[in-house]
């Protein structure tokens, strides 16, 4: 990757712009939301993916590709990068000399002459290294195999935390998410079965991913296998006139934590209320450091079912107002 410098000026890369655009609406993010990462405008955004400004700044292309969640290879310009490959190919096949205007073959040759036997002494010394050496490494191999088979090793380091995340309030009738996260520290594959219990006084909305099973006991089931740290996620509804809360419960078991079920920990209450489920502290505004609380928890596919229109426009807004006659909230500019 080349970088275009002119003096005073700062470092300048070349973006495309349709690459930033087809990432963008993949991973089901808004331009306002990128705008925000980046620290610029919506209109400075709609310019770079419709490739009016096809170079910027390296600090706001970085910043771009974080908010994408790529590299900075992966939104930058084609030709740019077939460019640089082509002077790094030149200037590699142009021939090399040391100071004295000899070549690093020559150069190699009169270090082979001048330290050979200095060379062979090495080798000697590594010989008697790894004769002492093999035998322990043999040792430390059949212990890591003897781990391996026995399932030995250390549960707890490689263990699954399975917690719940919901809001302590929600407005009747509108969609509650219900988060299920599921934390993993290796990239080893595990098998998993999560079971949530519907509270009573409420049905399902939207889930994601799809789950293996829902029974007539209101429990939706997942059986999957995964790689990584993962999010399980769901919406729950109640009628307009519900009052009261909604109490969670959830069992998780998996190839690691042995036979048990394990509860799942994290939140497990939710209270009917006039506040919008994302504004945490009820305070009828959605501030920074909420709205970013909920992006942090959404994925590709909760971008679909979360409203997330609305809930940029109360947090561009200096707050809300819920109106139950209407059902809809009113924006406070």
């Amino acid at each position: 990757m080349s970088d275009q410098i002119y003096p005073g000026s700062p470092v300048m890369v070349k973006i495309d712009g349709s690459k930033v655009r087809a990432i963008r609406e993949a991973k089901g993010l808004t331009q306002l939301y990128v705008a925000t990462a980046v620290e610029v405008t919506t209109d400075t955004v709609s310019r770079w993916e419709n490739k009016r400004y096809p170079s910027i700044k390296k600090e706001n292309g970085i910043k771009l590709a974080d908010a994408l969640e790529v590299e900075l290879d992966e939104i930058l310009d084609v030709s740019t990068l077939q460019e640089d490959t082509d002077t790094e190919i030149n200037a590699d096949s142009s021939p090399a000399t040391d100071q004295i205007g000899q070549s690093p073959d020559q150069v190699n040759r009169i270090q082979q002459s001048q330290y050979g036997k200095r060379s062979t002494g090495t080798k000697r010394f590594n010989s008697k290294v790894l004769i002492y050496a093999l035998p322990i490494v043999l040792v430390m191999v059949c212990i890591g195999v003897y781990y391996f088979l026995t399932g030995r090793g250390n549960v707890a380091d490689s263990a699954l935390s399975v917690e719940r995340i919901v809001a302590p309030h929600f407005i009747a009738g509108q969609p509650l998410p219900v988060f299920v996260q599921i934390e993993k520290s290796d990239q080893n594959a595990v098998s998993i079965i999560v079971k949530e219990q519907l509270p009573p006084g409420c049905r399902l909305g939207s889930v994601s991913p799809p789950p293996s099973g829902e029974d007539l006991g209101n429990t939706i089931k997942w059986l999957t296998r995964i790689t990584s740290s993962t999010t399980f996620f769901f919406t729950v509804i109640t009628e307009p006139t519900f009052q009261g809360s909604l109490h969670f419960s959830g069992v998780s078991r998996d190839t690691l934590s042995g036979d048990a079920a394990l509860n799942i920990i994290g939140d497990s209450k939710s209270a009917s209320s006039l506040h919008h489920w994302a504004d945490a502290n009820g305070d009828n505004r959605i501030s920074d450091d909420e709205i970013l609380a909920v992006y942090d928890l959404l994925s590709s596919d909760t971008n679909q079912i979360i409203d997330l229109d609305l809930l940029e426009e109360i947090w561009l807004g200096d707050g809300y107002i819920w109106q139950p006659e209407k059902q809809q909230f009113t924006i406070v500019q």
